[in-house]
């Protein structure tokens, strides 16, 4: 009788081994988070869209630079985030390069870049247009690139970009097209919103 106890008890703790081994990995595998394609209105050249992950939707903001509930903001071609001279978010970008946007699974822990600011084009001076600054993103500003032919046509770069949210969770994000079916300014962009941070 004490042999099958023993045999018993053998048998139980291999099983709680195998048990907290599977757990362990389950633990190490990535997440599988669904991606999200969205296309934003962003046709102004003097106001911004702002953009939720978590709500999955454009917000309304009456002051950017204080409010936190959103993550990006849009502009035409430019890019803001929730940080720096745009917010007092916890935003930030960090360029990712273009790698597989399937198969990129881990944000770093650092090397973000705050907003700052980038170049607009002022319209009122055409046909001969001058830049000046506004707060953006000046990672979020190499997803693309307009060309020297008349008329300019853009063209994405194919980078995947890490954002940090307003509140410091993750987000995997590709800008995929500056023309939608209403013209440019429609920005199409395909994210990956990891809520646990």
């Amino acid at each position: 009788m004490k042999n099958f106890r023993f045999k018993n008890a053998i048998l139980i703790i291999a099983a709680v081994i195998m048990f907290s081994a599977c757990e362990e990995d389950e633990k190490n595998d990535p997440i599988a988070l669904e991606a999200v394609t969205e296309q934003v209105a962003a046709t102004s050249y003097t106001d911004w869209v702002y953009f939720s992950f978590s709500e999955g939707k454009t917000v309304d903001v009456t002051d950017p630079k204080t409010e936190t509930n959103w993550d990006i903001g849009l502009r035409r071609n430019h890019f803001s985030t929730n940080s720096g001279s745009s917010g007092n978010g916890a935003g930030g970008v960090f360029d990712a390069g273009i790698v597989d946007f399937d198969d990129y699974f881990e944000a770093p822990e650092t090397g973000y870049t705050v907003d700052d600011t980038v170049q607009n084009m002022d319209l009122t001076t055409i046909p001969y247009p001058t830049m000046y600054p506004i707060a953006g993103n000046t990672v979020l500003e190499t997803w693309g690139e307009f060309t020297e032919e008349q008329p300019p046509t853009f063209i994405p770069s194919n980078k995947v970009f890490v954002v940090k949210t307003a509140d410091g969770k993750y987000v995997k994000m590709i800008v995929q097209n500056y023309y939608g079916t209403e013209g440019s300014g429609n920005i199409t962009f395909k994210y990956v919103y990891q809520p646990d941070g």
